[in-house]
């Protein structure tokens, strides 16, 4: 890839990222974002300075598609494919860098189980996967490392016979399951899950397993509430905290039926538009860029 271009794409790519494209809803203004994509409009095939907005960012994804897979195309593809299509939204919520331990989790999907996906593109390299899976798997039993063909190979020679799933993102940008992940509920600790909740969440579980609260000051109340957590099963007390994060998500189901780009569906979910952000969201689509 000349210099060039991986600077345009790179750059371009950044009208993807959730600080900017905030940034043009709240605003209601493409300004902003015109003298990038002036500078490197030759990096996108098919570009016209008579375009509308969407029309670009249509072209920028398949741009990206080919030369850039960049996270956000897995994402987004996960959001489509896995949340959209297989469990919906009605049943089913996605978190979105979240973190379990020391490590942060891409997505995460909850409904009646709990599926975490770990995403390595061919920009990454696999130096922290070890790592990240040993945290993960201290709150996860279902986790699925996704990848493409650069990673693949290696991804499935260090864990064929692990119980992790391995998923491809093939080159026409699809999710290509290459082993299923197998649930795990060995490694489960009190703590890692524990410190993923909120304080009003641990305290809803003690209230509920204990019908009383902590008696001690506030300085004490996430020692001696952790103290209470490590008595109660570990799969029970996973299943209770992912209830509760579950809920800090609002409901979406009606929101996302709006017919918003596929290439734009993880930042709509993810920015938790509303319906005047979608009204400000078409409006911006429409016009020349």
């Amino acid at each position: 890839m000349q210099l060039s271009y991986a600077n345009g794409i790179r750059s371009l790519s950044h009208l993807y990222s959730l600080s900017c494209f905030r940034d043009i809803i709240n605003q209601d203004d493409l300004s902003q974002v015109g003298g990038r994509i002036k500078k490197y409009k030759k990096t996108v095939l098919g570009f016209d300075k008579t375009m509308s907005f969407d029309k670009f960012l249509e072209l920028l994804y398949k741009e990206m598609m080919k030369n850039y897979r960049n996270e956000y195309i897995f994402k987004n593809a996960i959001i489509n494919e896995r949340l959209l299509q297989k469990y919906g939204l009605k049943t089913t919520i996605l978190l979105n860098e979240f973190k379990i331990g020391n490590s942060i989790a891409d997505i995460i999907l909850v409904n009646g189980e709990v599926r975490l996906f770990e995403i390595k593109t061919d920009l990454d390299n696999l130096n922290r996967l070890d790592r990240q899976l040993s945290d993960y798997q201290k709150a996860i039993g279902k986790i699925y490392i996704v990848t493409d063909s650069k990673n693949l190979c290696e991804i499935n020679k260090r864990y064929s016979l692990t119980r992790f799933g391995i998923i491809e993102l093939d080159n026409f940008g699809y999710l290509r399951q290459q082993k299923e992940a197998l649930n795990d509920e060995s490694f489960f600790e009190h703590r890692t899950i524990f410190k993923m909740l909120r304080k009003e969440e641990y305290l809803s579980i003690i209230k509920e397993k204990y019908k009383t609260l902590p008696d001690v000051p506030n300085t004490k109340i996430f020692k001696e509430s952790l103290k209470l957590i490590e008595r109660l099963d570990v799969v029970s007390f996973q299943k209770m905290a992912f209830s509760r994060i579950k809920n800090r998500m609002p409901s979406l189901s009606k929101i996302l039926d709006k017919p918003a780009p596929d290439e734009l569906k993880l930042l709509c979910y993810v920015l938790g538009f509303n319906e005047e952000h979608y009204e400000k969201l078409f409006k911006l689509l429409k016009r020349r860029i």
